[in-house]
């Protein structure tokens, strides 16, 4: 018997300990002899332990059977996912985009339109999938709101032709988006936005500003405004770092009872300038684990009951929708990636839509983390599957939040539980992984609620 690969092992109070398997889900309350029993992997407790996943007699299969369910999972055809850049354009300035240092001009044109609905056309008769979903991205896309709207009425009738469920949303700044712009993006069925702050009216105008000396703050709410207005959901990003930490906790606020979520998200190093001070913004950057106690704290009132957290711990099928093979990113140039962060970047160019490409055998996603030794061995790697290999690829610690705070989770996890009863408690039992990653699944960040018939 040898040790879970995947089992984090936390000592309580009084001399409790606690053992939590992110593979199998199983939770457990141990006294101090029933610890020993797990640590020296012999004594009474063994076939207990063994039975709930934290001992196994071939640790090293737990790592192939998520490799085996990845490599089944990525090449699943049921559902398209498209995200589409219709121009590099942008009308803010922001110092730190990861973007700024692109010379891209010009929107899509006919020919890459054209070329996009003949590829989907192409896949759907290869895969016959039962969902297309879009991603419009910038750039700004409102800036290309014809070719938006081009698209998606062609999209939409091809999708009606054949009994494919249809979804979209934007990543959009929000702050050209006045009412006839909402309720364009709203007959393109457009169901989601995401939109972006950067703190208060100082440091958003600062961060965020527009080309042409707008208040982008009061412009990027009122914009929120009007894409509710029109039947649009918007999810808020809040893109901080210290300086602007304390005023987002208003904004929260504000925001919700708007009925809008808004989500900590730390601002990446992406250019190298922003830790060095040579980029302007005023900013002072998190580092990953002080990040996760900010996130840690934003988050704990949403997870205090023990179904919140179950799902706060469960494993993922993937981190993102660059791990499957039917997911594209298509530049206003018609390029293709995998990943919208190196969108522009030709090296890592997968194609051309104009190009006469065989998709017969077309394999786009080739990465699998569990074969990358960082992750291998590392305990979340069942609830990140990797986290974003393009945050990894270009800041100093790209890791998961969940790395740092994992252990103060399961602690939460533990005291939805009353007291133990016994000196080896199991107070959740193990998942039938079989089963579990045998559901049907359309990819991780697709929630149903994006699909219109």
């Amino acid at each position: 018997m040898k040790h879970s690969l995947y089992t984090v092992d936390v000592e309580a109070c009084q001399g409790e300990h606690i053992l939590f398997n992110t593979l199998h889900g199983s939770l457990a309350a141990l006294d101090e002899e029933a610890h020993r029993s797990y640590l020296e992997l012999s004594g009474p407790h063994l076939k207990a332990l063994h039975n709930a996943g934290f001992v196994l007699e071939d640790p090293l299969s737990e790592l192939e059977s998520q490799r085996q369910w990845f490599e089944r999972d990525k090449k699943r055809a049921d559902t398209l996912s498209l995200c589409i850049a219709p121009t590099y354009q942008c009308n803010l300035a922001c110092p730190h985009c990861y973007e700024n240092e692109l010379d891209i001009s010009g929107s899509v044109s006919l020919q890459v339109m054209e070329s996009i609905l003949d590829f989907v056309a192409r896949l759907h008769q290869r895969d016959g999938f039962g969902h297309l979903f879009i991603s419009w991205y910038g750039g700004e896309p409102t800036l290309g709101i014809d070719a938006i709207e081009y698209l998606s009425g062609k999209l939409i009738a091809f999708c009606e032709a054949h009994s494919i469920r249809y979804g979209a949303e934007i990543i959009t700044n929000s702050t050209l988006i006045d009412k006839p712009v909402a309720q364009r993006l709203a007959q393109c069925r457009i169901n989601h936005a995401m939109v972006t702050l950067a703190g208060n009216k100082r440091l958003h105008n600062l961060r965020r500003p527009c080309k042409n000396g707008q208040n982008s703050f009061a412009l990027t709410l009122e914009g929120i405004d009007n894409l509710k207005e029109a039947g649009i959901d918007v999810g808020l990003s809040l893109n901080m770092d210290k300086k602007s930490l304390d005023d987002f906790l208003g904004i929260r606020d504000m925001v919700a009872a708007k009925g809008i979520p808004a989500m900590p998200a730390m601002i990446g190093d992406y250019l190298g300038d922003l830790s060095s001070g040579e980029g302007s913004g005023d900013f002072r950057l998190f580092s990953r684990e002080e990040f996760s106690w900010v996130a840690y704290d934003w988050l704990k009132d949403d997870y205090r009951d023990a179904q919140a957290l179950k799902g706060l711990l469960t494993p993922v099928r993937n981190f993102c929708r660059r791990q499957l093979e039917n997911y594209f990113v298509i530049d206003a140039l018609g390029d293709v990636y995998k990943c919208d962060g190196r969108m522009g970047y030709k090296e890592y160019s997968l194609f051309n839509i104009c190009d006469d490409i065989d998709i017969a055998g077309l394999e786009t996603a080739t990465d699998n983390p569990m074969d990358d030794p960082e992750c291998q061995a590392c305990v979340v790697l069942p609830i990140c599957k990797g986290q974003c290999l393009w945050d990894r690829s270009l800041l100093e610690d790209g890791c998961h939040p969940l790395k740092y705070t994992l252990e103060q989770y399961v602690l939460d996890y533990r005291d939805c539980f009353g007291a133990a009863q016994e000196p080896l408690a199991i107070l959740v039992p193990p998942r039938n992984l079989e089963e579990f990653f045998s559901k049907p699944h359309r990819g991780e960040g697709l929630s149903a609620s994006v699909f219109t018939d």
